[in-house]
Parts: structure tokens; sequence; C-alpha cells
């Protein structure tokens, strides 16, 4: 903070950006995550594909937590492989 009254301030300009543009930029940030999600699921099923997607993702959301899951950590790891 300026405790100096004689020192003026800089301030640099601020761009506006407009709502819109605010909302695309996250839209394309979040689309981005959710398609490698789905990606990294979809490998997983391709080697277990037995599991319905719905399980993989249970599993995955208890593995990230921390519990035991039925996939081995191998596949985890490295869904291609």
């Amino acid at each position: 903070m300026n405790t100096n009254p004689t020192i003026p301030k800089i301030r640099k300009p601020v761009e506006s950006v407009s709502a819109s543009a605010i909302k695309q930029i996250a839209n394309q940030k979040r689309s981005s995550k959710l398609t490698k999600y789905w990606r990294y699921i979809k490998l997983i099923r391709d080697n277990f594909p037995d599991l319905k997607t719905n399980q993989i993702r249970t599993q995955l959301k208890q593995r990230s937590q921390g519990l035991k899951s039925n996939i081995p950590d191998a596949i985890w790891q490295n869904p291609s492989g």
C-alpha cells in the first residue's frame, strides 16, 4: 500500500472482457478436461468390456478417494497397455 501521499500510484490499464468471452473460455476449458476424462474411461473400458461405463466411473471415484477397486493399479496408471 502506498503510504506516502506525494508519490502517485501507477495503475495498469485493465482490459475489459465481455461476459460472453469469459463463458466461451470457461466452456473450452471444461470441454477439454471432460474430453480427457472420457478418453481415459473409454481406454479402461476397452480392457474391461464386461464392466459398464458407470461402474468404471464409480471405481475411479473410489480410487481417487483412496478406497479399493476391482480394477488393478496397472490399468489405472497405463490403460492403453
